[in-house]
Parts: C-alpha cells; structure tokens; sequence
C-alpha cells in the first residue's frame, strides 16, 4: 500500500507532460548518483523555488489537490 506522500507525487507525476516526466526522472537520477554534498545543495534549492512559487491560488495545486 502506498504510503499518503507517495500518492501525492504519484499524482503530480501523472500531471505531468512526457518531456516534464523526462525532466523530473533526469534530477531524481542526478539526486540519487550523487554525494550526500550534492543531494544537499540539490535538496536546497528545490525547497527556495518552493518558497519562491508558493503563494495563494484560485485553484487547487494539481500535484497534491490542496
């Protein structure tokens, strides 16, 4: 059974265009061959553009539904 959190970016992936999914698997790939200096920095950034694009929608996000 998969878990609350694995549903999420099961349903974000699924949003996803074919190049996008190609793109997202290329920095899953690139976080999981690096050192643990690069999954920092990597882990770092993701969460500033986060930060930079989060913000009040009139809809619902497509990755988790909130």
């Amino acid at each position: 059974m998969m878990t609350n959190k694995a549903q999420i970016v099961l349903n974000g992936w699924l949003q996803l265009s074919q190049a996008e999914r190609q793109e997202f698997a290329a920095a899953v790939a690139e976080y999981n061959a690096g050192t643990q200096q690069k999954r920092t920095v990597l882990s770092e950034s993701s969460q500033r553009v986060m930060k930079m694009e989060t913000g009040p929608l009139g809809h619902g996000c497509p990755c988790c539904g909130r």
